[in-house]
């Protein structure tokens, strides 16, 4: 199978915006890093990156930082989600 990942690199940002779109509901950096295999710190530096472009937000709920897509982020990931579709 291929996926978005082996089309182009082994990309954190892609993994994370197609993870997003696919879990419909806010998560923290914690919690994504242990579900797309990845360590805590290339999760937030990535998303500080995606923060910076628009595609991402984090809210604030107590000491949590929940993360969701924005109307851009949500249109890119929806793309990228499709591209794994016909890679499958």
């Amino acid at each position: 199978m291929i996926s978005c990942d082996l089309l182009f690199g082994n990309n954190v940002n892609t993994r994370i915006l197609v993870f997003l779109y696919r879990k419909k509901k806010s998560i923290n950096s914690s919690n994504m890093a242990r579900k797309i295999d990845a360590t805590y710190t290339t999760i937030c530096k990535n998303m500080r990156f995606l923060e910076v472009k628009g595609l991402i937000e984090k809210g604030k709920n107590g000491r949590e930082k929940p993360l969701e897509l924005t109307e851009k982020g949500k249109e890119i990931a929806e793309h990228l989600n499709k591209i794994n579709s016909l890679l499958k």
